[in-house]
């Protein structure tokens, strides 16, 4: 998303770091084209991580790109929320392209693919536009989002069990949007639902961002 903000601190590159130690010799043992998904409630460090997992994997000569759930609502942000505004039931994975995400981690996995157009929001324009993303030598699509553990086609899923109750502070640092009463249930609505991913993360990292222990699933 354009206009977005990034706020990386020590601890998104003690997560990712080790996130990376995990992912590294798969990535290079593996013969085909890797997904990793970043998922977990809004300010919980989703894009920060996945940009320093992207940084960490070129300084070892891993290629990768990324790509942001957010770029995949069907509405652009502020008419989006004026939309939960007037009808509070449209929050959720409703509200975003899952099936079109799902067809470019297809198209990625296929290493004849060269490029990949997709959707691009404009935050502060509210609009969204679109863009072509090079991948011909890339080895690795990360992908981060509210509702990333739902996609398919995933190599890792890494899930960040912060709430957002625990990310209140960071959603207000970044000043997007002022964060009132009405915000607060929506991120209670969210909360509901994404918890609920948990269970489907290979790798979950805990409120410290230290890692638990990496679980076995099935992609």
């Amino acid at each position: 998303m354009r206009g977005d903000i990034l706020l990386i601190r020590k601890y998104h590159v003690r997560a990712a770091r080790k996130i990376a130690g995990v992912l590294i010799p798969e990535i290079r043992s593996s013969r085909s084209r890797y997904v990793v998904t970043v998922s977990g409630e809004s300010g919980s460090g989703k894009t920060e991580i996945a940009h320093e997992l992207a940084r960490i994997l070129r300084k070892n000569g891993i290629r990768s790109i990324t790509v942001h759930q957010d770029d995949y609502f069907r509405y652009p942000p502020k008419t989006n929320y004026r939309m939960r505004r007037e009808d509070m039931s449209r929050v959720g994975t409703k509200e975003v392209r899952l099936s079109l995400l799902n067809k470019h981690i297809k198209s990625f996995r296929d290493s004849r693919t060269a490029r990949l157009r997709k959707p691009l929001v404009y935050f502060k324009e509210d609009r969204i536009g679109s863009e072509t993303i090079p991948c011909k030598n890339a080895k690795v699509l990360i992908v981060d989002g509210t509702y990333a553990a739902l996609l398919k086609g995933v190599d890792k899923k890494i899930f960040l069990s912060r709430t957002y109750k625990d990310t209140l502070r960071t959603r207000m640092a970044r000043k997007r949007e002022k964060i009132d009463a009405f915000d607060k249930k929506i991120l209670a609505i969210e909360h509901r639902i994404i918890s609920k991913h948990r269970k489907l993360a290979h790798i979950t990292a805990k409120k410290d961002y230290s890692l638990a222990s990496e679980s076995k699933k099935q992609k």
